[in-house]
This record gives C-alpha cells, sequence and structure tokens, in this order.
C-alpha cells in the first residue's frame, strides 16, 4: 500500500480560515461585519463612541458618533470615506477585508481626534 496523497483545501475552506484568523488575531476593536451589499458592522468604541462601517457599490465609509442614539440622527463627528472599488465590488468584499478596513479607519478616528476619557472625563491625546 503506498502513501495517499493530502488533497490541498477547496478555496472556500481557504476564505473561512482566512475570515477566522482575522477575526481572531487581528480585530482590536471587535468588527463583525455582517451581509452583502451593504456590508455593515457597527458598535462601541473604547472610548464611549459608536461606529458604523459600511461597503457598498464603488465605496467604504467609516462613520464615528458620539453615540448609538446619536448616529440615528444622522450628526457623525469623525468620517472616512474611500472609493477603492468599481462597481459593484465594495459590496461584495469579504469579512476579513471589511474588519482589516474598519480597523484601518478606527485607528485614523484615534490618531486624529483628541478624546475625552468616558470614566473620567479627561481628555486623551493621540
Amino acid at each position: 500500500m503506498g502513501e495517499q496523497a493530502v488533497k490541498p483545501l477547496p478555496l472556500l475552506d481557504w476564505v473561512v480560515l482566512l475570515d477566522w484568523v482575522v477575526l481572531k488575531f487581528f480585530n482590536p476593536f471587535n468588527v463583525d461585519p455582517r451581509g452583502n451589499c451593504p456590508v455593515q458592522a457597527e458598535g462601541n468604541l473604547p472610548d464611549g463612541a459608536w461606529y458604523y462601517f459600511r461597503a457598498r457599490g464603488t465605496r467604504w465609509s467609516l462613520e464615528v458618533y458620539e453615540s448609538e442614539s446619536e448616529s440615528n440622527n444622522g450628526v457623525a463627528f469623525f468620517i472616512d470615506i474611500h472609493t477603492d472599488y468599481k462597481w459593484p465590488e465594495a459590496g461584495w468584499i469579504p469579512r476579513w477585508k471589511a474588519v482589516l478596513l474598519a480597523t484601518r479607519s478606527i485607528n485614523k478616528y484615534f490618531r486624529t481626534k483628541p478624546h475625552i476619557h468616558p470614566i473620567t472625563g479627561t481628555k486623551i491625546k493621540p
């Protein structure tokens, strides 16, 4: 009896594995994107602000609001918009890519804006 050849993983299994690795190890803000057309994610940031990520059509964006209730009023105090895709590619990005894009924008938010610590009320310098 000869040795059996090891079969490579199907492409779908590689995508599932990549999603898991990025969501588990490269996701400091616990971004959990869902859906297609649009791909969306939302949640609280460490400073108490609320973020909303959306990818659809030719663009993706991340908006940051003072709170979740403020997001209903449409008054974001930080917006990061990118038109990196051809129509309709942005709405079909995989979860791992959405996590990396949202994390990049959230890091930009923390680097560019002065913040107030939600518990102590002291200003935090980026």
